[in-house]
């Protein structure tokens, strides 16, 4: 598993770099048409090609099927590795994506791998669906995703666990981006600022009401993270931009919050406001996942290994799988820490308990 592993992040796949994510594409590929799969590639013009991976093609099967969600992609720059290289040590492998995701790659090859050898195939049809773009909104990969959950009995998201406990994700909050464009008046900031429309300004006082959406207790956030406007010192700035991330816990509360947002008004006479953007992955609430996180844990306690939930405020493909209706447990791939950094790592013990974990949840439906 750990050369796998090796093999997988010495590919480096960020997800802007679509030559990249294809070169580490079609070695998982090959890795699954190895062990029987057939693969399908999806092409995209813009971003790396999704795969469509069917476990045990041409095998009678019962009705229903199970599927296992991951992406290929990574956070990290081509070249990352000349500074993060692929090591092992003290029960651990290193190196960008060894977490998020490729540790969870490997899991679910071996976890096929170990079906086979058992003789023991899963009651139904199991298809792996490995997208290039989940790190960047998985604007090309949404649909694919979403038809192939509604094809689905439930789903298997391969997301690294929480923490080095190994906590499955049994919820996640909805995650999205607006953005707020203030169209002012520019005048001379000394002659006559009475002629002019401060975008600044405007802006400040809709950043400090956008503030008061917050509620913590409900797990809404609204942050203003990215925020400019202006060109001097001395002329009234006639536009200004921010960037809110926008988290919410709650499907009701991601359309309260929506609808807030935009019943947002001017406050200066003569500013002009735009807005764009919004939610783009619904919260994956528990409700969602709660069936199968008891059969997980379940199958823990018969395999000696003791699982827990856990709440997280990002967000994953598993959201969206969620959304339309189709049980998802996250949180299936790597045990680690430090993802999307330079210590992003995973525990190397952990990888063939959770492969069997996988193993384990497939074959007993």
């Amino acid at each position: 598993m750990v050369r796998t592993l090796g093999a997988l992040v010495r590919l480096e796949s960020p997800s802007f770099d679509k030559p990249a994510v294809d070169s580490c594409g079609a070695r998982v590929a090959a890795e699954w048409q190895r062990r029987g799969a057939r693969v399908e590639f999806l092409p995209q013009r813009q971003r790396g090609n999704h795969l469509r991976v069917t476990l045990w093609p041409g095998r009678r099967r019962t009705t229903g099927q199970f599927l296992i969600l991951g992406h290929l992609d990574t956070v990290y720059d081509l070249g990352t590795l000349q500074r993060m290289p692929f090591r092992v040590g003290n029960g651990r492998a290193w190196g960008p994506g060894t977490l998020d995701m490729k540790a969870g790659i490997v899991q679910a090859l071996y976890a096929a791998e170990a079906l086979e050898r058992l003789r023991t195939p899963p009651g139904k049809r199991v298809v792996c669906l490995w997208t290039s773009d989940e790190e960047i909104g998985s604007g090309s990969s949404r649909k694919v995703i979403e038809r192939e959950a509604l094809r689905s009995d439930a789903v298997f998201v391969l997301e690294p666990a929480y923490g080095l406990q190994g906590a499955l994700k049994t919820s996640r909050k909805g995650v999205g981006q607006l953005e707020i464009e203030i169209a002012g008046r520019a005048a001379h900031a000394g002659l006559a600022p009475e002629q002019g429309v401060n975008a600044v300004h405007e802006l400040a006082m809709q950043v400090s009401r956008i503030a008061g959406f917050n509620d913590l207790s409900r797990g809404i956030t609204v942050n203003a993270d990215v925020i400019e406007g202006g060109t001097r010192t001395n002329v009234i700035a006639d536009r200004a931009r921010a960037v809110i991330d926008l988290r919410a816990a709650r499907i009701a509360d991601m359309k309260r919050l929506e609808r807030k947002l935009q019943s947002l008004r001017p406050i200066l006479r003569g500013a002009r406001l735009k807005l764009t953007g919004g939610f783009n992955r619904p919260p994956l609430e528990r409700r969602m996942s709660a069936a199968l996180y008891r059969k997980a844990e379940a199958l823990a306690k018969e395999m000696g290994c003791k699982i827990t939930e856990s709440s997280v405020g990002g967000g994953s493909d598993g959201n969206l799988t969620a959304a339309v209706g189709v049980p998802t447990l996250d949180g299936l791939g790597a045990v680690g820490d430090g993802a999307h950094s330079p210590t992003e790592h995973v525990l190397i013990r952990a990888m063939p308990e959770r492969a069997a974990l996988l193993a384990a949840l497939l074959a007993a439906h």
